[in-house]
């Protein structure tokens, strides 16, 4: 895990700390993962009722997840499944622009009248160097300097 790097000295909770860590995936995993869209949830809230269900806006943010650990400890194949898709759908036009990612997929621009925050017309730099950090990560090298060249253009757009 990643406490494990950050306080090797530290190895007296190293078993407890992997047991969290594998908690926390078969959690992701399996309350963020919407398997119609081979994507994962933006996020979890609940219904009237109290019962978590999904926030099911398609985002840039699980392509984050292609920068952390969460796919490291997976089976060989569910892990080329769950990065691979989440890469075809980040790498789409639904959310690839000249100038990096965008924040909200291109299919959801009607889903408000206004231009969001963190909407469909709304490019990160962070969000889309984070993106480029986790290409590289998972293998995907040529993608991730695609990406940080469509933030140069952004630069050099802007002048």
């Amino acid at each position: 895990t990643a406490l494990t790097q950050l306080l090797p000295e530290n190895t007296e909770h190293v078993e407890q700390w992997e047991r969290q860590a594998s908690t926390i995936q078969k959690n992701v995993l399996s309350h963020f993962w919407m398997p119609d869209q081979q994507y994962f949830a933006m996020a979890l809230d609940r219904d009237s009722q109290g019962a978590v269900r999904q926030v099911q806006s398609v985002t840039s943010n699980p392509a984050v997840l292609l920068r952390s650990s969460l796919f490291d400890t997976m089976a060989p194949h569910d892990k080329k499944r769950s990065v691979e898709s989440i890469v075809r759908k980040i790498y789409s036009d639904e959310f690839v622009t000249d100038i990096g990612v965008r924040c909200r997929s291109a299919k959801e621009a009607d889903m408000t009248d206004y231009s969001a925050y963190q909407g469909t017309h709304t490019v990160w730099h962070k969000e889309t160097a984070d993106v480029a950090v986790g290409l590289r990560k998972q293998g995907f090298g040529a993608l991730a300097e695609q990406l940080e060249n469509r933030m140069l253009n952004a630069v050099n757009g802007s002048g």
